[in-house]
């Protein structure tokens, strides 16, 4: 069953744009977890333009007691350094995402075109360290077929925009 994951990246933003610690993603996820939110999301961006490597560790931190009921999910493209980050955390979820430059925000999941051996190797290095993978795709049957030869634990289809 899917279960809700709040996003706390815009936190970080806020945070981030007036310098300093404030408003906290630690606190943040604490008052989601005490809401009763079954998971917390992150991406970090390798700009670190919100959530930083140190966010996801304090928040790996803050949520180890309540990981049976909590899920951590972190998100972002198969860049070797976020791969390193996600072997060290061991979240419960890793949702790779294709990140394309100078993005704001996801703008596209990944094609069917997508290179399938080089991304069945990354999915099968992070369940072998007992992470289950998501992959945001296009909203398109191509792509869950791709998806699903890739080995991925779960799909995200991209939403498609409603005029």
């Amino acid at each position: 069953m899917i279960r809700l994951s709040v996003n706390i990246n815009k936190v970080a933003t806020v945070r981030n744009a007036r310098g300093g610690a404030i408003p906290s993603v630690v606190a943040a996820a604490e008052v989601c977890v005490q809401a009763g939110v079954p998971g917390i999301t992150v991406h970090p961006r390798k700009d670190a333009r919100h959530i930083t490597f140190q966010d996801v560790h304090d928040l790996n931190a803050m949520l180890a007691p309540h990981r049976k009921r909590v899920e951590f999910n972190i998100e972002g493209d198969p860049r070797p350094d976020l791969l390193w980050l996600v072997r060290d955390v061991r979240p419960d979820q890793c949702t790779l995402v294709p990140v394309a430059h100078a993005e704001v925000t996801s703008q596209a999941g990944w094609p069917e075109t997508t290179d399938v051996g080089e991304m069945r190797g990354v999915v099968k290095d992070l369940q072998s360290h007992g992470i289950r993978v998501s992959l945001f795709i296009n909203p398109e049957l191509a792509a869950v077929d791709w998806a699903s030869d890739i080995g991925a634990d779960r799909v995200r289809r991209k939403p498609v925009a409603m005029c």
